[in-house]
């Protein structure tokens, strides 16, 4: 079974789409068939393979990090003091 993180896409309760990063770091759109999800993580059903690298963030989303800290290219959020949260 393949999982996301609900920030990866944009979508509805059955479809969706996801941003695959792309060997050149490039990024291209892809739809998806939605699954089950908790809130937190969905399920994709189809259009994604094992192994395939997605962008958790929709892009143009808002940053899902805490006042006083960022979001990092690895997902990990970085606040004011230099400490990290996973």
């Amino acid at each position: 079974m393949l999982v996301v993180p609900t920030t990866a896409v944009k979508g509805s309760a059955a479809n969706g789409v996801i941003w695959l990063v792309l060997p050149d770091g490039t990024t291209e759109e892809r739809p998806v068939t939605l699954g089950m999800t908790d809130g937190t993580s969905v399920q994709i059903l189809d259009g994604l393979a094992e192994g395939d690298l997605v962008n958790e963030f929709v892009p143009g989303a808002v940053d899902p990090a805490p006042d006083g800290c960022t979001t990092q290219p690895d997902g990990s959020v970085m606040c004011m003091g230099g400490g990290y949260a996973p």
